[in-house]
């Protein structure tokens, strides 16, 4: 957490915009919600409420990254197929 401050703190000081990440917003909304303490029975219910959904948008968040890799392999493929297939064309046009 003191790493994400001084990075939000040296931003702010240079004027720099910082926009953080998903992953790290999701972070730091987790251990700001570790740290409240409500006092009642209906607040302790909304928190654990929204530390659930912090952990179902992390689980779908982990689901996307996974997604979008697969996706890069496959256009990495592609473009290998099609580079290797415009060869095959050229040398037959040579040869």
């Amino acid at each position: 957490m003191t790493n994400f401050l001084d990075k939000i703190t040296k931003s702010f000081i240079l004027k720099e915009g910082y926009t953080p990440d998903f992953k790290s917003s999701l972070q730091a909304l987790e251990e700001i919600m570790s740290a409240l303490n409500p006092r009642s029975s209906k607040d302790r219910g909304k928190v654990q409420l929204a530390k659930e959904q912090v952990f179902n948008l992390k689980k779908q968040f982990r689901k996307l990254n996974e997604e979008l890799e697969t996706l890069r392999e496959q256009v990495s493929v592609l473009e290998e197929y099609k580079g290797d297939s415009q060869n095959k064309s050229l040398d037959k046009a040579r040869g």
